[in-house]
């Protein structure tokens, strides 16, 4: 049931007789509204773990230990992030003005006896509206009370074949990957979270440096090359696909450098594999509109130079295309786009260097420069 019906406002009404409750149904209809909110902003691609503002608090701090019983112990010690649903997973281990707070443990456990070479998925739950209390006594009230409340948290560890293809619910949100090989679980480092922006996860934000880097040398790279054959007016077969492919593609970066730095970097994860998919379209589209005498001389060109065949050129290329992004396991989505940058890099980093674009000359064996396609599925 969508809570803005389950919650409804309290009717307030002069000489009416206050109790406890009516502040609840007030405090949980207001609850309701902004979790409403939230969910009509909100998508599949624009949840997850918020960027923090200050240094106060990691993105995500989670401690993971084993006891004598066989037991993993998992306790979330600060996250700040926001469920499908809208819903405002606030926890902090900032502890500057509440040393002597009564906090909420968020904590679960897992028998490993069972879970032996698998996989877990840790995943917390919120309940805004099951208030629980907390905070420092003031020892002058009578009767004596934690003064706050805050949201229900639970931690739960569910295998990956149970969670892998499966939607969550709007008040679930899925933190960290657990593999436990020899009954010894282990954090995957690999493993990103759904996050809001690209600011949200450190690994984000280097990948988001990584690319800004790669596509401004790319750009530099593309003009030399361009620059190169005008100033030797040279026209053939290789050359004109060369210059066609080089001026649709410096077309596209010039529209995306600036966009990239500037906005992507606190965007959705998802607008930066955008760009990457699209530029991998552009050069596959333009290398597709040519005539068959023109590719194979490019790829053969290729082939004698670089030592990339076309089957794994036209692979390299229809991977980056067919790259399906999955907000919920980001990483995957991370490395095919890394194949595809540092190989389109390497490339036309090595043809600006090339002091003519030619069929004619040919790099020694010795000095052709050897590619690692490694190609991933």
């Amino acid at each position: 049931m969508n809570d803005l019906l389950k919650y409804k406002q309290v009717n307030w009404i002069d000489g009416m007789k206050v109790g406890k409750d009516h502040f609840i149904g007030l405090k949980n209809s207001f609850n309701a509204s902004v979790v409403d909110l939230m969910n009509n902003v909100l998508n599949d691609n624009n949840y997850g773990l918020l960027s923090l503002k200050d240094d106060s608090d990691d993105f995500l701090n989670i401690n993971m230990v084993v006891d004598n019983q066989n037991y993993l112990r998992v306790k979330i010690l600060s996250c700040h992030a926001i469920t499908p649903g809208g819903y405002r997973v606030g926890i902090s281990e900032d502890g500057s003005d509440q040393v002597d707070y009564t906090m909420q443990d968020v904590e679960t456990d897992y028998d490993l006896a069972s879970a032996n070479n698998s996989e877990l998925f840790l995943i917390i739950s919120v309940d805004p509206f099951s208030g629980i209390p907390e905070g420092m006594p003031n020892p002058s009230e009578v009767p004596l009370r934690l003064p706050f409340i805050s949201p229900e948290y639970k931690l739960h560890l569910i295998p990956a074949e149970q969670v892998v293809g499966y939607k969550l619910g709007p008040n679930l949100l899925t933190l960290s990957k657990i593999s436990i090989r020899n009954n010894r679980p282990e954090i995957d480092d690999q493993y990103i979270p759904p996050c809001t922006g690209i600011d949200s996860h450190p690994r984000l934000v280097e990948f988001h440096s990584y690319i800004d880097k790669n596509i401004s040398a790319l750009e530099k790279d593309v003009v030399l090359i361009i620059s190169n054959v005008n100033e030797k007016r040279s026209s053939n077969i290789l050359t004109n696909i060369v210059i066609f492919i080089s001026e649709n593609l410096l077309y596209f970066l010039s529209n995306n450098i600036t966009k990239t730095r500037w906005l992507l970097k606190s965007a959705p994860p998802i607008y930066l594999f955008e760009i990457i998919v699209n530029m991998a379209r552009v050069l596959k589209n333009s290398f597709d509109v040519r005539t068959a005498e023109e590719k194979e001389v490019l790829i053969n060109y290729f082939s004698e130079h670089f030592d990339i065949a076309q089957s794994k050129f036209k692979q390299l290329l229809d991977n980056a295309i067919a790259i399906e992004y999955d907000h919920t396991d980001i990483n995957e989505s991370i490395k095919k786009s890394e194949d595809f940058i540092n190989v389109i890099s390497q490339l036309f980093g090595e043809l600006s260097k090339m002091e003519l674009i030619a069929g004619e000359r040919k790099k020694p064996a010795k000095e052709r420069k050897s590619f690692d396609l490694h190609i991933r599925k």
